[in-house]
Order: C-alpha cells, then structure tokens, then sequence
C-alpha cells in the first residue's frame, strides 16, 4: 500500500509539473502588468523560478509521503541524518556555487535547493523501500490502554 501511495502522488505531481512548464508564460501575467520593462524582466525571471520550481514538485511529494510511510515505521532518525546530508551537504553548497558563485542569482539557489530536496526524496524512497523489502515492520505493544 505504501508504494501504491508513492506512485499515486507521483503521479498527480507529475501532472502538476506539466501544468507548471506549460503555463509558466501565463502565471506571471495574472500578477505582474507587462507595460514596463522592470515588469517584462519579472515576469521572465517568475517564469524561469516557475520551471525550476516545477522540479520542486515531484520531489517534495515523494519525499513528503516516504517520510511519512517512514515515521510510520517509526524510522525517524535517518531521515534526519538524510536530511542534513540532502540539504547541508549538497542542497546549500549548490545553491551558494550556483547563486552567487555562478551568478546565476535567484535561479541557480532554487536549482541547489531542488538538488538538495531531489537527494532526500530518493534516499528516503529508497530507505522505506529496503525496510519494507526486508519486512521491517514495527511490532505494536498493546499497553493496555484504551
């Protein structure tokens, strides 16, 4: 059940990242005017974070119902350590290199962070998929209270 879960909101942030890339022109429009060129340049930058963001979507939807599925296992203590080596060891380097280091400003932080948030959702998938494999599922004590 657990991976029919991660395949259904794969499946729906998929179609969301579709809509994202296919209307990332128009998003902006509904916000910004299109008369001057500091609106022009605004929406080209929206629209640019848009795309990247897009990719922002499928991971944090698998990493968000692993780390649930996971918390269910009541696997708590690697995810975090996933988290820190997903986020500080490749997700802020990269966003620093590629922000400032590149010059690719807001763009190239958003691509470290989604780097990052990408690391964590496959090594979280990839963690309830070995625990489930290997039937590490929690023995519930009843204590006896109701």
């Amino acid at each position: 059940a657990g991976l029919a879960a991660l395949a259904l909101g794969a499946a729906f942030m998929a179609v969301m990242v579709v809509a994202i890339i296919l209307l990332r022109w128009q998003i902006p429009q509904l916000f910004f005017s299109a008369n001057s060129a500091a609106s022009q340049a605004t929406m080209q930058l929206a629209s640019a974070l848009l795309l990247v963001g897009a990719s922002f979507f499928i991971a944090d939807g698998l990493q968000t119902i692993a780390a649930g599925a996971l918390r269910g296992l009541y696997d708590t203590r690697v995810p975090l350590l996933f988290a820190v080596l997903s986020f500080w060891g490749l997700g802020f380097p990269c966003a620093w290199e590629l922000g400032l280091g590149r010059n690719l400003g807001a763009v190239g932080v958003w691509v470290g962070l989604s780097l990052g948030l990408t690391l964590y959702a496959l090594l979280l998938v990839t963690r309830f998929h070995r625990l489930t494999h290997r039937h590490c599922i929690p023995v519930l004590v009843d204590d006896g209270i109701a």
